[in-house]
Parts: structure tokens; C-alpha cells; sequence
């Protein structure tokens, strides 16, 4: 009797537990935009080794300046590298995954031997993607750098130079959010849609940006900051929001689930958001004015652990 009552106990515990859990995941931007049939558009839905390199920067009357040409071509060298040093990484995964498919290895007689040799190898896969997401960063870097550097007005205005800028900030955005480098890709993500509204009326950055917030909102809610949680809360749902009324439109049955399991949008004012002592969370409110990492991101580029505070 005694037993079975400890046990009934526990599983109510259990139980309990599991709707506290749920409560919590509840409101997590990928359960609450979950729709397996929508696919990222563009080059937003491919990996570094699926984006076709830039081709040669036509030189038009407006970029004649042999200054500004050469920046160009820098950059847009360094962007291609960037693809080639992951597409690299990611074939030489697939060699060696191909290579170890008939692999015949007599001193593992057991299960858990196999088992744990197949551990090493997703392993040693996942050091040589890292590997090659922070090389690509770099090169990403590097030709953000260069197209700082071009000065001539009329070429930060024409599309040439507005297109490959865009290419740079997706793929920066897309291996950052790989490495769970929220802060350095909600940062890009702001700077990606200034950059026209035609960027605006993409739907993915949006999706991606409210991720990125509901990190912040998750790490304030963490240490105890109801206020700056409840800013970027406020950030997610509106992001949320945007991103539902572009992909599906607001006579959407997604936009108007969406919209119900967000609920109204409170928090903070615009006047309280200038508040200086608000912030809590370093370089998460505004994005840097240039388009290059500062220095200390750069830094944090080069490490495999998630560089925002745990």
C-alpha cells in the first residue's frame, strides 16, 4: 500500500513538472511560428556552400574611381572566399563520412564500442564545420572592412554596392546564428534591413531578429531584469508580428494564430527605452553605426563557447 502510494505520489510530481516545463518552452518563437511546409526564402534558406559566388563587379561610370573599384573587388573576393573556405569544410566532412561508410574496424566487438567510435566522429564533423563557419567569418570581416573604406557617394548608393553588401551581412548572420552568436547576428540582422526597404519587406530577418530578442529576453529574464526583459519581449512580438503579416499576409489564418498566441504587445515606451541606465546587456539595442565587428567581437568570433553571459 505504502509503496504504491509513493508511487502515485511521484508520478503526480512528474507530472507536475512536465506542465511547468511545457508552461515555460510555451512562448518559444520556433514553437510559436512552427510551419514545417514554409521554407527560408532566397538565399536565406541555403547554406554557405550553396550560394553562388558574386560575380565580377561591372564597372559602370559611377564607380570609375580606381579607389572604389578596387575596394569592390576586394570585398567581393573576400565574400567568395568566404563560401569556398566553407564549401571546403563541408567536403571534406562528406569525404571522410564516405570513406568511413564500409569501414571495417575488428576491435569493436561490442555495441557500445561502435556507438562510441560513432561519437567521435560527429565530433570531430562538428570541430571542422566550426572550423570552417569562423574562417568564413573572418573573410566576411575582412570584406565588410574593405567596403568600409569606399567613400565615393555615388557608389554606396548604386545597387552593385548595395547587393554585395547584402550578400556579406546574410552569410555573417547565417554562420553567427550557427554558432549561437545571437548578439553579433541580431546586430547584423538591424543593419541588413536598413540597408532598403526592399530588405524590410523580407520575411526571414524578421523571423531570425525576433530570435535573436527572445535570447536577450531569455538572459534578462535569467538575472532578474524584468525590464529589459520585458523591452525585448516587446522587440520578439513585434518582429514576430511583421514577419507572420509579409510570409502569410494579415487575412492569414498563420497571422491571426500567430497574433493569438502572442497577445498584445506590452512593455517599456519608446521615451523609457532612451532611459541610459535601462541596459543591462551590452550592444543589444542598437547596432553599431559601422558595418565592421568591433574590435572585442572579433575576438569572440574566434571561440567555440556562445559569447553572451550565461
Amino acid at each position: 500500500m505504502k509503496q504504491s502510494l509513493s508511487a502515485l505520489i511521484l508520478l503526480s510530481f512528474l507530472f507536475t513538472l512536465q506542465i511547468f516545463a511545457d508552461s515555460k518552452q510555451d512562448d518559444k518563437v520556433e514553437l510559436i511560428i512552427s510551419d514545417p511546409k514554409k521554407k527560408p526564402e532566397g538565399s536565406w534558406g541555403k547554406e554557405a556552400d550553396e550560394v553562388d559566388a558574386f560575380q565580377d563587379i561591372k564597372i559602370i561610370d559611377d564607380l570609375s574611381e580606381e579607389n572604389t573599384i578596387a575596394r569592390m573587388e576586394e570585398a567581393r573576393n573576400h565574400f567568395n572566399t568566404s563560401l569556398a573556405s566553407y564549401k571546403s569544410s563541408e567536403k571534406l566532412i562528406k569525404d571522410k563520412k564516405e570513406a568511413r561508410e564500409n569501414e571495417i574496424r575488428p576491435q569493436d566487438k561490442y555495441e557500445w564500442q561502435v556507438k562510441a567510435r560513432e561519437m567521435e566522429y560527429e565530433r570531430e564533423y562538428k570541430r571542422i564545420s566550426l572550423e570552417g563557419r569562423k574562417n568564413s567569418v573572418m573573410e566576411l570581416v575582412k570584406g565588410m572592412t574593405a567596403m568600409d573604406k569606399i567613400e565615393n557617394p555615388n557608389a554606396v548608393t548604386s545597387q552593385v554596392y548595395i547587393d554585395l553588401k547584402a550578400s556579406i551581412y546574410r552569410e555573417y548572420i547565417k554562420h553567427q546564428l550557427r554558432m549561437k552568436n545571437y548578439n553579433q547576428a541580431m546586430d547584423m540582422i538591424e543593419q541588413y534591413l536598413n540597408l532598403g526597404d526592399s530588405f524590410k519587406r523580407e520575411s526571414e530577418p524578421h523571423k531570425l531578429l525576433a530570435i535573436c530578442y527572445e535570447f536577450n529576453e531569455r538572459q534578462a529574464s535569467k538575472y532578474k531584469k524584468e525590464y529589459i526583459a520585458r523591452k525585448f519581449r516587446r522587440k520578439k512580438n513585434q518582429e514576430l508580428l511583421l514577419y507572420s503579416e509579409l510570409a502569410y499576409g494579415k487575412d492569414s489564418n498563420q497571422y491571426k494564430r500567430i497574433v493569438t498566441r502572442i497577445g498584445p504587445i506590452d512593455g517599456p515606451d519608446e521615451d523609457e527605452l532612451l532611459n541610459p541606465n535601462s541596459s543591462v546587456i551590452s550592444n543589444t539595442s542598437t547596432a553599431p553605426s559601422s558595418m565592421t565587428p568591433p574590435p572585442s567581437e572579433k575576438k569572440e568570433n574566434s571561440e567555440e563557447k556562445d559569447v553572451t553571459p550565461k
